[in-house]
């Protein structure tokens, strides 16, 4: 029975690492909007860069795109 309780002190270790765990995800969350991912698709056609909070900064649509005038490209 004893042995069950012997392991009770890593859940207490834990806790008191709350603090510091909350402050690493503080300064993480602070530096999202500065991390930048970029993805491209259809061969280059359309290009997308968006935040680390999943905020799209910016969207490009090649010439090419425009100049299929495929309407079903454009679908959502």
């Amino acid at each position: 029975m004893f042995n069950m309780l012997r392991g009770m002190g890593a859940p207490g270790g834990m806790l008191g690492a709350l603090p510091r765990m909350r402050e690493a995800m503080e300064k993480f969350q602070q530096k999202l909007p500065q991390l930048i991912a970029e993805g491209d698709a259809g061969a280059g056609m359309v290009k997308v860069r968006v935040n680390g909070r999943m905020e799209v900064l910016q969207v490009q649509v090649g010439e090419d795109l425009w100049k299929l005038n495929d309407r079903n490209c454009w679908r959502i």
